[in-house]
């Protein structure tokens, strides 16, 4: 089953918040005493805060907690004087916090990545750059690797709850080379008006299968999608997950920023493909067919770039282009490494060519400058092959 993320505005979703905050904080890590079956503060009281939470298969698995700039204040600052590091920013700060998980799901990846990036959103959209927090030491050293986080002071004991804690400071416009591209940063323009979920698929497992009845609409935050026109039992579902099945020339893989599942949803007719997580790690954004239908009707563009939409893939597919598209790298570079399973099987480069939306003689120029660079080299005269994994993964902005 697939992690669902979303922010919990219900008065069940909000008590669901803080009843796992216990039941990680006191029951499983004995961290502080507190009877009450509960943990909650003045703060989760506040507008300006964001309660986000995960399920799987609705059962609450995960939380953090986002406090936006206001004039009373941020959590963090009950702990720690942050004075003197607030004297050299520029831009509203924020606050993270409450961030935990179940135990058996710390090793699950992709959580903490879905729960910090949506954490991230809200305060982008509130125009917040900066995060002050105060945070526990056996998480600091993951938290400066992938978000860039900086201590700001030295390590001390809160007085309220009792443990050791350390002042940091993260810059959502500096985060480390390494880790803006594809973990934390969203897709910019959104087809539709965001909507209040998103959920994480793992490898090889179905987002729909071919048959289905249409309810929901995707965009890829984070990842690839594997289409397949064929249908698949669910007996071959275990099949799938056991390994890395190499993308068929009838396939098509779709990357980030798009979108997928909306045909059916519109017209009211059942999947007409089977799509699959074919990264490591799929996050994808969420519409139900209510939340589309009334952006058409209460915002008449949205159903204009539906309808581009749905007229660019039709004319791609009856190759009515009048003009050449221009050769993306990166994303040619990341098509080509998940379609080679990761560097480790041949593609047909027909198939790569179609998938990126270039023709054949750009896409052959790209491909013979990065085997002269040694990044490939042609296997037979259709099948490229990756020789410097590495070199791919950064072009295309895996590294």
């Amino acid at each position: 089953m697939p992690i669902s993320l979303k922010i919990a505005s219900s008065s069940l979703e909000k008590d669901q918040v803080f009843r796992l905050r216990h039941q990680v904080f006191v029951e499983e890590e004995n961290r502080f005493s507190d009877p009450g079956g509960r943990v909650i503060d003045h703060f989760d009281c506040f507008n300006e805060t964001k309660n986000i939470i995960a399920f799987d298969n609705n059962v609450p698995v995960g939380t953090i907690r986002v406090t936006l700039a206001n004039e009373l204040g941020l959590p963090s600052e009950e702990h720690y004087d942050f004075h003197r590091c607030r004297e050299n920013l520029e831009g509203e700060c924020a606050c993270i916090g409450w961030l935990c998980c179940l135990k058996r799901y710390r090793k699950r990846p992709g959580l903490l990545i879905g729960l910090v990036k949506c954490a991230f959103r809200e305060m982008r959209k509130a125009n917040n750059r900066h995060i002050l927090a105060t945070i526990h030491p056996p998480i600091f050293k993951m938290l400066r690797r992938i978000f860039g986080a900086n201590p700001v002071g030295e390590e001390f004991e809160s007085g309220a709850l009792k443990v050791p804690m350390i002042p940091i400071h993260v810059d959502l416009e500096n985060l480390p080379a390494n880790s803006r591209e594809p973990l934390l940063l969203d897709p910019e323009n959104l087809f539709l008006k965001e909507s209040n979920e998103r959920r994480i698929y793992f490898r090889n497992e179905p987002v729909f299968i071919k048959g289905d009845e249409s309810n929901e609409a995707f965009c890829i935050m984070r990842g690839s999608v594997r289409i397949v026109p064929a249908k698949i039992s669910p007996d071959d579902i275990p099949k799938l997950r056991k390994r890395h099945n190499p993308i068929n020339v009838n396939d098509v893989l779709l990357t980030k920023g798009e979108l997928f599942g909306e045909l059916s949803l519109i017209d009211g007719g059942s999947r007409t493909n089977t799509a699959i997580c074919y990264s490591n790690e799929l996050d994808v954004m969420v519409w139900s067919k209510e939340d589309i239908l009334e952006q058409i009707r209460t915002e008449p563009q949205s159903a204009f770039t539906l309808a581009r939409i749905l007229s660019s893939r039709f004319r791609n597919q009856i190759s009515l282009a009048i003009s050449s598209p221009k050769p993306n790298d990166s994303n040619i570079a990341l098509i080509l490494y998940y379609a080679s399973s990761e560097g480790e099987e041949a593609t047909d480069v027909t198939w790569l060519g179609r998938q990126c939306g270039v023709w054949a003689n750009q896409l052959k120029e790209i491909l013979n400058q990065w085997r002269e660079k040694g990044y490939v080299d042609f296997v037979s005269e259709r099948k490229i092959s990756v020789i410097d994994k590495r070199q791919i993964r950064k072009i295309a902005g895996l590294s």
